[in-house]
């Protein structure tokens, strides 16, 4: 951690699978708390946990097989998330089929995060859209929703 909630360094040095990196990792929107997540089924708790996401830059290198591969932050942008809490294991039973939308945007100078989850009937649990300022400054986007079908050419998505 070189600087909290703010810029981090990982390191892999050498090794006998030819990968290693230095990279460090700025990030351009302070930290954002997403809404609490809470979820009974069954009258038991199954999901009462939070998440913090942040957009950033990376910078440094990666090495692979004795090529090294320049990170600039022009070039490499991404998201970090971080979630704390009760969820339900892999070796859960009962706790139902749910839709899941995580859709973190970084644009040149804000980012958008979006979260919704539905249950198996189309029910919202969860959700939230918000723009980022870099100054931390944030604008509540309204309630996010479907456009419906459009048509595609054949062949495309």
């Amino acid at each position: 951690m070189l600087e909290g909630l703010k810029r981090l360094r990982v390191v892999l040095g050498p090794n006998e699978f030819g990968f290693s990196f230095d990279l460090s990792w700025e990030g351009t929107i302070p930290p954002q708390v997403e809404p609490q997540h809470f979820i009974r089924s069954q009258e038991r708790v199954v999901f009462d946990s939070k998440r913090m996401a942040q957009t950033g830059r990376w910078a440094g290198s990666i090495t692979v097989d004795g090529e090294t591969i320049e990170v600039t932050p022009d070039q490499w942008w991404g998201i970090r998330d971080r979630s704390w809490g009760i969820r339900p294991g892999i070796q859960s039973r009962g706790t139902g089929t749910f839709y899941w939308l995580y859709a973190p945007v970084q644009f040149e100078d804000h980012a958008i995060l979006c979260i919704v989850q539905e249950d198996a009937a189309g029910r919202r649990l969860l959700e939230e859209a918000v723009r980022v300022w870099p100054d931390g400054t944030t604008e509540y986007l309204g309630r996010p929703s479907y456009a419906p079908a459009t048509p595609r050419a054949p062949g495309t998505w």
